[in-house]
């Protein structure tokens, strides 16, 4: 594999990362429980209202947005 191969190989995976991106912002809204408070989407517990207040958009908790993070780092490489 020449260096143009590889090239073309990270772009295709930076485009289909930005794809994912996108498709996941479309579905991916906020949920709450029966008292109001948000949800993570992923594992259904409450996201704390530290996080909220640093990230009001948030869907996930910490440790399941780190988890999405860590897979899409590793379908990039």
């Amino acid at each position: 594999m020449d260096d143009i191969d590889r090239a073309q190989r990270r772009e295709q995976q930076e485009r289909d990362l930005a794809i994912d991106a996108i498709q996941h912002r479309a579905v991916e809204l906020p949920v709450c429980d029966d008292t109001g408070a948000r949800i993570c989407v992923d594992c259904a517990e409450r996201i704390p209202h530290a996080r909220l207040l640093a990230y009001p958009q948030s869907v996930r908790c910490i440790d399941c947005q780190a988890d999405l993070e860590k897979q899409q780092q590793h379908r990039a490489v």
